[in-house]
C-alpha cells in the first residue's frame, strides 16, 4: 500500500477505531454479521501482531447498539502517546474477534506529529 493511501494517526489526538465484522457462512454462501461477540484492537509494529506496542494491546471494543456487527474503541490521547517513538513510521492497527481470533482486519497507519491550526 502506498504511503498516500495509508491512514494517518496524529500524536496528541484520540483515535477512533471502528470496524464492521462479518464472517462467511459456506452453507448459505453469504457473509453474516458478527454480532454480540467480543472484539479487540491491538497496535503492533508488524502486520501479524507479534510485536504489540506497550499499553496498546488487546483493547476491548464495544458493539454499536444501533448497528449490530459494528464495533468501536476510542483510543485516548494518553494511550496514543505510547506511539511517540514511532513518529514517521508505519504501525499496524489489528482488529481481532472470536475466541481464537477467527476474524482479523489489519490497517497500516502512519504515525505523525500533531498538526495544529491557528484559528
Amino acid at each position: 500500500m502506498s504511503i498516500e493511501q495509508r491512514k494517518t494517526l496524529y500524536l496528541g489526538n484520540a483515535w477512533l477505531v471502528r470496524q464492521e465484522l462479518r464472517y462467511y457462512e459456506p452453507m448459505a454462501d453469504e457473509f453474516n454479521v458478527w454480532s454480540g461477540q467480543t472484539a479487540t484492537v491491538t497496535f503492533a509494529t508488524d502486520a501479524a501482531g507479534a510485536n504489540p506496542i506497550a499499553n496498546l494491546s488487546a483493547l476491548a471494543m464495544a458493539e454499536v447498539v444501533a448497528n449490530p456487527g459494528v464495533y468501536y474503541r476510542v483510543v485516548s490521547s494518553a494511550l496514543v502517546a505510547n506511539l511517540v517513538p514511532y513518529a514517521g513510521q508505519t504501525v499496524y492497527q489489528i482488529t481481532s474477534a472470536g475466541s481464537a481470533a477467527e476474524l482479523k482486519a489489519v490497517l497500516p497507519v502512519i504515525v505523525a506529529q500533531p498538526r495544529y491550526v491557528n484559528l
